[in-house]
């Protein structure tokens, strides 16, 4: 999948992070369409990967239940900007 042409949306998360400087988020805010605060709880990362050619940004390959189902999505940090994002395929 060519992950150039995704929607950037801003998130605010939770993260730990190890004494090896190794982050894990653990709990995701971003506001939907209709401006409404969603969350997501119970982050379970599936892979990590550095984000070529973004400096030291990071994408993590997520899943999380709601509503009943397991959702995945990506989250991208950008620490040179301390800023998150979420992406849904």
């Amino acid at each position: 999948m060519n992950t150039n042409n995704l929607t950037d949306q801003i998130a605010a998360v939770l993260a730990w992070t190890d004494s090896k400087c190794q982050i894990t988020p653990l709990v995701a805010k971003y506001r939907d369409a209709s401006q409404e605060i969603i969350t997501i709880r119970d982050i379970a990362v599936l892979d990590r990967r550095p984000l070529p050619g973004v400096g030291r940004a990071m994408e993590f390959f997520c899943e999380a239940p709601r509503e009943d189902m397991m959702i995945r999505f990506r989250l991208r940090y950008y620490p040179m900007e301390s800023r998150w994002a979420i992406y849904f395929d």
